[in-house]
């Protein structure tokens, strides 16, 4: 008896623990002592656009599937107040399959990638002169990933 080559695949594709879904996390994280960051975050998500803000009432999207390839792409601005201010960017995060993402947004001086298990990148933008905030403060956007079948453990 033949197995068909789909069957076969998939019955390897169970055995080994492979896993085609992708998964993505936006988060702010709390930098004391400057609180929680308040970001405006939005993606292309089919049919539409997906728009966030994340503050310290509402710290996370929570996991959400994505593309098995190509590139997600998140657009951010930094909050006062609910009001935009100058301090925005963009990154791009290559996906794969069986891999979840977490982007995480923090306002330090440092970078938190360094002192971070797993993080794959960071990188910093300045700050609008801000109240409560130190002029050496940035917004950092950090991320890293494991795999979801088989995860490492930190």
């Amino acid at each position: 008896m033949r197995i068909p080559a789909v069957v076969a695949a998939t019955v390897m594709l169970a055995l080994t623990g492979c896993s085609d879904d992708a998964r993505m996390q936006i988060q702010v994280v709390p930098s004391s002592p400057n609180g929680y960051p308040e970001i405006r975050a939005s993606w292309p998500q089919w049919p539409a656009t997906h728009t966030v803000v994340l503050d310290s009432t509402h710290t996370s999207t929570g996991r959400f599937d994505t593309a098995t390839s190509g590139t997600f792409r998140i657009n951010f601005v930094l909050l006062s107040d609910g009001v935009e201010t100058t301090t925005r960017g963009t990154v791009d995060i290559p996906l794969r399959g069986d891999w979840g993402w977490s982007i995480d947004f923090w306002l330090m001086e440092e970078d938190p990638a360094d002192l971070c298990f797993g993080c794959s990148g960071s990188t910093a933008f300045d700050v609008d002169s801000l109240p409560g905030l130190d002029p050496g403060v940035k917004l950092w956007v950090v991320w890293g990933g494991n795999s979801i079948s088989n995860p490492v453990t930190y």
